[in-house]
């Protein structure tokens, strides 16, 4: 997809479209520190089982007020 939209619209304006317009004017890599992969719940950094997991997903639906 990257080479036919290269192809179709130019380098500048794919990395424009791809990376965002922030990225592309500052040169700052935000697209690559925001997203919307976590914008309900976020991912345990550990696995966790039974419990934990219940209680991480209590922690996750609660937000940080919520959490101790």
């Amino acid at each position: 997809m990257r080479a036919f939209m290269s192809r179709m619209l130019g380098q500048t304006t794919t990395a424009t479209i791809l990376r965002g317009l922030v990225n592309q004017v500052t040169g700052a890599d935000i697209a690559g520190r925001v997203g919307l992969s976590d914008l309900w719940f976020r991912d345990a950094d550990r696995e966790l089982e039974g419990r934990g997991a219940y209680y991480n997903l209590l922690e996750q639906a609660a937000g940080p007020m919520g959490a101790s």
